[in-house]
């Protein structure tokens, strides 16, 4: 009897180690075919502008100026960024009205920032399509305030630019405010602007009107 359970024994030996080997080997190769994936794959990118029907870019402000059919409020205080893009949406999205406006900011080959301008749009509607999302009161201007909105979920993605275009992280935070008829909201990731750079930049936009 105890011969026989013996036996038993070593034949279940090699069917295990069998076993145990393959899930190693897969295991091997799966992390071998990512890392050559990762190495002769692109990065997917990061989108500055999202892609809709209607989308008219120009890096011209007096251009896009003329296309949105309203006057573009630029801060004069850029926090020491550049304007890479100007985007203009003509046609009305499901949350987007026509004549919004994106403006990205890069510095250091980097997306620093995007204001987004959207005429007509309320506060109140545009705060609670951010639903738990964290969110902090600002003092802008002495009579305006607005709301500093945490997006971060978890890990963020960047891509590095190539051939002129700037590299951009997920966007993690965002400032929302109202001015004059026209819903503003400034948004950057936490690696290239600062709480308070965005709060400036909105400070800059107000005192240029």
């Amino acid at each position: 009897m105890f011969a026989d359970n013996l036996l038993k024994n070593r034949l279940n030996i090699k069917p295990n180690l069998s076993c145990a080997t393959f899930v190693v080997l897969a295991a091997v190769i799966a992390a071998i075919g990512l890392k050559l994936a990762q190495w002769f794959l692109p990065a997917p990118e990061i989108p500055l502008l999202v892609q809709a029907d209607g989308l008219v870019t120009s890096t011209d402000a007096q251009q896009a100026q003329a296309t949105a059919g309203h006057a573009i409020l630029m801060p004069e205080d850029l926090q020491g960024s550049d304007v890479y893009l100007f985007g203009v949406y003509t046609q009305a999205q499901e949350s987007t009205p026509a004549g919004t406006v994106v403006v990205v900011l890069s510095k250091d080959d980097w997306r620093f920032a995007e204001v987004v301008e959207q005429p007509g749009v309320a506060l109140d509607d545009a705060l609670k399509a951010y639903g738990p999302l964290r969110q902090e009161d600002v003092a802008i201007a002495e009579s305006i305030s607005g709301k500093l909105i945490d997006r971060a979920l978890g890990y963020v993605k960047c891509v590095h630019g190539h051939d002129g275009i700037p590299g951009a992280c997920q966007l993690t935070k965002s400032l929302v405010f109202a001015l004059s008829d026209t819903l503003i909201t400034i948004s950057a990731d936490d690696s290239h602007a600062t709480d308070g750079e965005l709060i400036a930049i909105a400070r800059s936009m107000i005192s240029s009107q």
